[in-house]
């Protein structure tokens, strides 16, 4: 029987489909691969939204009696911590809402940023825009309340063994009645709707979860039915 050009022997077949769908599977991002760059969006040593928070209550604290002024502030950050380098720019408008007996009522800031981090795992070169709102400026008050969100987008490398592959990622981060400590300026409690979105070498993805911070620099990560602990 003459064999038709395009036939393939069962085995060769089999190896065929196994090889596709192998490639297939290294596309998809996984939930922990989310998890991951999720984390590096909050933590303060990849200037993540923990970073930020700090920032903004620092500026909070610095102009508390600038009544019904603004201003903008930028800087500079890089350096290394472990596996982990970074090097970002930032950039804040801020403002001092006060009443009329001059006591500080709100504060709002919003930034932009861009640079890059390195861990074990990614290769990130992204920018960030967010605002807040921030209350709780009376002297009664032991923390300050913000709300608002923080989203990071960019283009990372997600390193597996001798393999890389391209990421383009978009997190949002919102939250409301987020408590900062006055006195050591981090989060001590509060919550955050989250969601991650992009392509994963063309492959689209897309997780949500909710963030709970714990306080002590420390949180939780809720996707689907899965948590995950993030610390810094």
């Amino acid at each position: 029987m003459k064999r038709s050009p395009y036939f393939l022997s069962l085995p060769a077949l089999t190896l065929t489909l196994l090889l596709l769908s192998a490639c297939n599977k290294e596309r998809i991002l996984s939930e922990s691969d989310a998890y991951r760059l999720i984390e590096n969006a909050v933590v303060a040593n990849t200037e993540g939204m923990a970073s930020q928070t700090t920032d903004i209550a620092d500026l909070a604290l610095a102009f508390l009696n600038n009544c019904n002024t603004t201003g903008d502030s930028a800087i500079t950050r890089s350096g290394s911590s472990g596996q982990i380098t970074y090097d970002y720019t930032f950039d804040w408008d801020w403002s001092v809402l006060c009443n009329a007996a001059s006591v500080p009522q709100v504060f709002s800031a919003s930034w932009s940023s861009d640079g890059t981090y390195t861990t074990a795992r990614f290769e990130s070169s992204d920018n960030s825009a967010g605002g807040y709102t921030v209350t709780g400026l009376q002297p009664s008050s032991t923390n300050l309340s913000f709300n608002g969100s923080f989203e990071r987008q960019g283009s990372q490398f997600f390193v597996s063994g001798s393999n890389s592959r391209a990421i383009r990622s978009t997190i949002v981060m919102s939250t409301t009645n987020l408590l900062v400590s006055k006195n050591t300026q981090l989060i001590v409690d509060g919550d955050c709707d989250v969601s991650i979105s992009g392509d994963y070498d063309g492959t689209p993805f897309s997780f949500s979860g909710t963030l709970q911070f714990l306080g002590g620099e420390a949180a939780t990560l809720t996707l689907d039915s899965l948590s995950y602990n993030i610390t810094w």
